[in-house]
């Protein structure tokens, strides 16, 4: 059987002020996956395994956050 995708946009219509917040936003994810996903690749280098779990990924985020905040 064939799978069909079906692909669906939404534009938000807002005020400048809430799109530029949006944008901020959405930029700062992007930057915390790509973050992710380097940790992960660098610790498949280093074990040849990775560890996926929520946990561990939230015990990484919070090292992130003090290691980078200003």
């Amino acid at each position: 059987m064939k799978k069909t995708y079906v692909q669906i946009r939404y534009r938000i219509r807002t005020s400048p002020s809430n799109y530029r917040l949006l944008h901020q936003v959405a930029g700062a994810n992007r930057h915390l996956w790509n973050a992710a996903v380097e940790m992960i690749k660098k610790q498949h280098q280093k074990t040849k395994k990775s560890d996926f779990r929520t946990n561990s990924l939230y015990n990484w985020y919070v090292q992130y956050k003090h290691q980078t905040a200003p």
